[in-house]
């Protein structure tokens, strides 16, 4: 239920799934966010924007996390912005170390 198309590898007997930003704009439809194990939310692989959610972790309730969660998913952008022509849209982090 998620932005990958998958295709069955005989050969290794798996799934592999592939996700095609350029190709196929599913912005759309996204459903996710991205909790990195520091604490920090990506709410769009494809935007500069992140939220630190140390400070509300260590002082604040639960009520106040999920408060602030859903204030990120309410602030997704409306899509991304790639660009194919770029070197890279994404500053000062690389994809790998933001999960997915």
């Amino acid at each position: 239920a998620g932005p990958s198309n998958y295709f069955f590898c005989e050969k290794l007997d798996s799934y592999v799934g592939f996700i095609s930003p350029i190709s196929d704009h599913f912005c759309q439809t996204c459903n996710r966010i991205r909790v990195t194990s520091n604490g920090i939310v990506y709410p769009c692989l494809g935007d500069n924007n992140s939220v630190n959610l140390n400070p509300i972790l260590e002082k604040q309730t639960e009520d106040e996390l999920l408060e602030e969660l859903k204030n990120v998913i309410f602030k997704k952008p409306e899509k991304h912005f790639f660009n194919i022509n770029e070197k890279s849209y994404i500053k000062k982090r690389f994809m790998n170390t933001t999960g997915g």
